[in-house]
């Protein structure tokens, strides 16, 4: 079974490498990792250098700029390549594999259906907001078997009306968990009892518009409400139009006491992380699908995880700074019940064990 597996970004990566190392060690599967997009961006902090896993190809996008046409021009140029590279591969690809809800997940998923190679999707049938929502259907309608976290994902598909229906969709779990739940001892420990503030917090925050300058101001008011009761640790966004106004947002309070900024946190040290702050903020799925396995509360702030389902340790804010400092004193106020029993909808850690095996009963025994 040859396949080519494609990632544009650190979380779905992330998620996928305790697939990728079953697969390696399976002598019937050949997968071929290809990594584009944000993982060869320097401002992101490079994570195609480490990547633990064999990469077969990477794919640099030309433009480096947050415009709609910018984005446009790098999918373009994602499309062109996977499409040469499923044109000319001998032997052919049994299936690409493709994660998510990514703009270049659906280049590349474009590139399939102009191929006639079958898309086997992983985390299908989340329901987020935006853009990402349109990007994961669009996946989801062109595969040939979907992957869900749940029977909320399973739901959402059926009603989607997904060709094949219930045959070609397999409720699994989250990959993440697997991620979560493999994680070793971190490299590196970021450390958060330097200060005398009480509370800290992870922020991330992805862009939800173009409009550089509405995400710069979005951000802002994120970065204020946290640093009033806690420390802050921020991440950089991911590649959407729109990222480099958070990042000038970002940056702005780098070097200011009780913040620190990373471009990029590997899994091990951000799991590590992420169990031992008070809370986590901003728009980043981390905060619905991990952190109430690490019995971290989360708030929720604007509109791009608005129809993700989420346990009841999540808090949403709208885009009022009164709003966002009530959710943080609930989410706090949550989070001091030691007792309290934490849900956790996206599986039980051994999703891509189930993955492996479908794969290998659908293509391996055609």
């Amino acid at each position: 079974m040859r396949l080519l597996i494609v990632s544009g970004k650190r979380g779905g990566m992330e998620a996928m490498l305790p697939m990728l190392r079953i697969m390696e060690e399976d002598p019937d599967i050949t997968p071929h990792l290809c990594l584009v997009d944000q993982h060869l961006k320097v401002k992101f902090g490079l994570t195609a250098s480490k990547v633990p896993f064999p990469v077969f190809a990477y794919i640099q996008t030309p433009r480096d700029g947050d415009s709609a046409w910018e984005r446009n021009h790098n999918m373009g140029h994602i499309t062109r390549m996977i499409g040469l590279e499923l044109s000319e591969a001998d032997p052919k690809y049994d299936a690409i594999v493709l994660y998510g809800d990514r703009g270049e997940v659906a280049a590349a998923a474009l590139s399939a259906v102009t191929n006639g190679t079958p898309i086997v999707h992983l985390q299908a049938g989340d329901e987020t907001g935006q853009a990402d929502n349109t990007y994961r259907r669009m996946i989801s309608t062109a595969a040939s078997i979907l992957f869900v976290s749940n029977e909320h994902g399973l739901y959402n598909l059926l009603n989607q009306g997904i060709e094949g229906g219930r045959k070609n969709i397999h409720v699994v779990g989250d990959q993440h968990i697997d991620c979560l739940m493999q994680s070793p001892d971190p490299a590196e420990i970021i450390d958060i009892s330097e200060h005398d503030t009480q509370y800290s917090c992870v922020l991330i925050y992805h862009p939800e518009t173009n409009d550089a300058k509405a995400e710069e101001d979005k951000a802002d008011m994120i970065v204020k409400s946290a640093s009033q009761v806690a420390q802050v640790i921020a991440v950089y966004p991911c590649s959407d139009p729109g990222h480099n106004g958070v990042i000038r947002s970002l940056e702005k309070y780098r070097g200011l006491d009780k913040y620190r900024l990373y471009g990029n946190i590997q899994s091990d040290t951000f799991h590590h992380l992420l169990k031992r702050v008070d809370f986590i903020i901003g728009n980043s799925s981390s905060g619905i699908i991990e952190a109430a396995y690490h019995h971290t509360p989360s708030v929720d702030v604007g509109y791009r995880q608005e129809k993700r389902v989420r346990p009841p340790s999540v808090f949403n804010a709208v885009w009022e700074p009164t709003d966002i400092g009530a959710q943080i004193v609930a989410a706090l106020e949550y989070g001091k019940n030691k007792r309290r029993k934490w849900s956790k909808l996206y599986g039980d850690g051994n999703a891509s064990e189930k993955i492996v095996n479908i794969l290998k009963e659908r293509f391996c025994n055609e």
